[in-house]
């Protein structure tokens, strides 16, 4: 598999998957480690750009969950993850949801199993004034 990435430069460079995760992670661990982007301390003010950074690696973290779903979906259940995964993955949605992080149409490759998982939540009742009460009630 081969995804895009675009260097501090704006450049746009094409990689493997394995370097693609390698360049994500690593850009999330330097941008959380970053106490002008996620402040730490009393009294500092997050940035302008606070949400668009978040809403960046929301959509890179899912990125990387679905090229796992993709390419070594059979691996997760020969190991029996696969319950896992799909738990994490639809946290990660209902996360998605409830702050609209990434378009609908950058989650459209995933969008039957996102149907499949949020349908099978606990009664949507639970969840009233919630998005993920509406979806599951399509």
């Amino acid at each position: 598999r081969q995804f895009w990435w675009y260097d501090e430069k704006g450049k746009k460079v094409k990689y493997t998957a394995p370097q693609y995760v390698d360049y994500v992670t690593s850009f999330i661990q330097k941008t959380v480690s970053d106490d002008t982007v996620f402040p730490t301390k009393f009294g500092q003010v997050f940035p302008n750009t606070f949400e668009v950074t978040v809403k960046k690696i929301h959509k890179y973290l899912f990125h990387i969950l679905a090229h796992i779903y993709h390419t070594h979906f059979k691996e997760l259940q020969l190991l029996t993850l696969n319950a896992h995964m799909n738990t994490l993955f639809t946290h990660f949605t209902v996360f998605n949801i409830k702050y609209d992080l990434i378009d609908e149409k950058e989650t459209e490759v995933l969008s039957d199993l996102i149907k499949a998982l949020i349908k099978h939540l606990p009664d949507p009742n639970q969840n009233e004034g919630s998005e993920v009460a509406e979806i599951s009630r399509t």
